[in-house]
C-alpha cells in the first residue's frame, strides 16, 4: 500500500492515514497511536476517503470501538 496523506487532531490524540491499495483508498483510524479501525472505500474516490480522515481528526466523524 502507498501512503497518500496523514491527518492529525490539534491535540495529537487522533490521527488517520490514507493509503492506496492498488487504486482503492484505505483509511487507518488511530486513537492515541493505536489503530482502532481500518476502512476500505471500494466504491469511492480518493477525495472521499481523505474527507473521512479529516472529519475523524476534527471530531466530526465518530468511530465506535
Amino acid at each position: 500500500m502507498k501512503l497518500i496523506s496523514e491527518y492529525w487532531s490539534e491535540d495529537g490524540d487522533l490521527s488517520a492515514m490514507v493509503h492506496l491499495d492498488d487504486e482503492t483508498p484505505v483509511v487507518d483510524f488511530y486513537r492515541n497511536n493505536r489503530i482502532i479501525k481500518s476502512e476500505t472505500f471500494t466504491d469511492h474516490a480518493l477525495c472521499y476517503a481523505q474527507d473521512a480522515a479529516e472529519n475523524y481528526v476534527m471530531g466530526i466523524l465518530k468511530i465506535n470501538t
